[in-house]
């Protein structure tokens, strides 16, 4: 089972300004809930320990946000002080803090809830389960999404994971 996970919360949400003009995207609120706290909510339900954060654009305010309030986790903040290390930048920055077995790097983007455990628990299965996965990206199919006018940062055509069309991986 995995234990650990990393939340991207690092970007500046420039896709959301005005709202993001004032708090960063991780802590806007949504149904009286911050992105933020729903995330860290579904990933303790879902058998999560530990919780790595990278934190770039006011980070500040993250870091008070997660010292004013109690989530039952074991929380460690990662800042991105200089400059902003995007998303693979910044999951290699936070490597060192966890352990040698897998973790989910997750978006604190998605209104998280129960309903989603189920597909957490698939995919953490197969993941088990192909000795030769060495990762697994979950993608939202463009139809089921509610902002239609977003090309995602990611997609997937004839097996292929491809970004913005600048890199293609093999897709296990």
């Amino acid at each position: 089972m995995i234990k650990e996970a990393m939340i991207l919360a690092a970007g500046f949400g420039k896709r959301l300004r005005p709202l993001t003009k004032d708090r960063p995207k991780p802590l806007l609120d949504i149904g009286g809930d911050t992105l933020l706290s729903n995330t860290l909510k579904f990933l303790k339900e879902g058998g999560i320990k530990k919780v790595v954060i990278n934190v770039h654009y006011m980070s500040e305010k993250i870091i008070d946000y997660l010292k004013n309030n109690e989530f039952n986790l074991s929380i460690n903040v990662v800042q991105e002080k200089d400059k902003i290390l995007d998303t693979v930048g910044g999951v290699l920055n936070v490597i060192k803090h966890f352990s040698k077995q897998p973790f989910i790097v997750i978006n604190p983007d998605t209104i998280w809830n129960s309903k989603y455990l189920n597909s957490l628990k698939k995919m953490e299965n197969f993941f088990f389960n192909n000795k030769q996965s060495k990762c697994l990206l979950l993608l939202v199919n463009i139809d089921k999404s509610f902002d239609k006018n977003l090309s995602g940062d990611f997609n997937l055509q004839n097996n292929l994971i491809t970004r913005q069309k600048i890199n293609s991986f093999n897709y296990i």
